[in-house]
């Protein structure tokens, strides 16, 4: 048997970060969104260890990578240890704030897992998940999510009205936890307000959720904090109903009334040698299929 998996891309339409603890990790609030947008996986049976490749070499193929940890981390809940052949098409980019590697780590635990015919608990995942990375929980379910803690409490959320996407990323990524080091929290001003939020949402009043849709992470961009707010800027004078960064950035994302408009907005970002892209809201994080 040979599969292949859509791992899924992830908009933040709010993040609220509430504080840091002793460990470093930060307490977050964050509601999330699957997108169309989406990196494909291909697994293939292979008698004994793990065979990783993928189309953008920056990503490594040893144990730097969420896909072959993902994979290993499997392989420890087996008696024996099981082989696989991986190969990741990469569609998403990196340092964007786009979940691309959270996302490819859900699709190699939910894949292996049926590749070498594993009877795991959903709890199992999810413990599996958190290990590799605070949004990967998120991401093996998808959608629409509310998520807290460090990541770990990821509550699902009805989908709410698919508007058009334009995505764009700036010539720069960002580190997550860079960001994350840099925002002075006794500095934010401006945090989203979640229960409002959401009722918007889950009435269809798309309208209403603009302004409720908050990334405190943009104060943690230091000196690309401009370069960021131009793209949003552009985004809005391009016809965007709201625009926001996502993640801990680099990539900016705006709504649009339909496809047309963003496809528009596109092109303008990508005659500026920008990374451009089209997307839609989906309602999961990952799907696998057989090949």
């Amino acid at each position: 048997m040979k599969l292949i998996a859509e791992a899924r891309a992830k908009i933040n339409l709010a993040i609220d970060v509430l504080y840091r603890q002793e460990d470093g990790y930060h307490q977050v609030c964050m509601l999330l969104q699957s997108i169309s947008l989406a990196d494909r996986l291909f697994f293939a049976p292979r008698s004994q260890g793990i065979s990783l490749s993928c189309s953008d070499p920056r990503l490594g193929s040893g144990e730097t990578n969420l896909v072959y940890r993902a994979a290993l981390a499997l392989q420890d809940r087996l008696p024996h240890r099981p082989g696989a052949e991986i190969h990741v098409e990469k569609r998403i980019p990196m340092e964007a704030g786009l979940g691309g590697g959270s996302s490819d780590a859900a699709a190699a635990l939910l894949a292996l897992k049926e590749l070498w015919h594993m009877d795991l608990s959903r709890e199992d995942l999810e413990e599996i998940a958190f290990s590799l990375g605070a949004d990967v929980p998120f991401c093996l379910t998808g959608g629409t999510a509310l998520v807290q803690g460090v990541g770990e409490r990821v509550k699902a959320l009805p989908p709410f009205s698919c508007l058009a996407l334009a995505l764009v990323k700036p010539s720069f990524g960002l580190s997550t936890a860079g960001v994350y080091n840099s925002l002075d929290l006794d500095k934010v001003r401006n945090r989203p307000d979640f229960e409002a939020l959401i009722a918007a949402l889950g009435g269809g009043k798309g309208e209403e959720a603009f302004p409720h849709m908050v990334n405190v992470l943009e104060e943690g961009t230091g000196s690309k904090k401009r370069d960021i707010a131009a793209l949003k800027e552009a985004l809005m004078e391009a016809g965007a109903l709201k625009a926001l960064m996502s993640g801990s950035g680099s990539a900016v994302f705006g709504f649009f009334s339909g496809m047309d408009q963003a496809a528009r907005a596109v092109s303008r970002f990508r005659s500026r040698g920008l990374w451009a892209e089209t997307a839609t809201l989906s309602p999961a994080g990952v799907e696998i299929k057989a090949r």
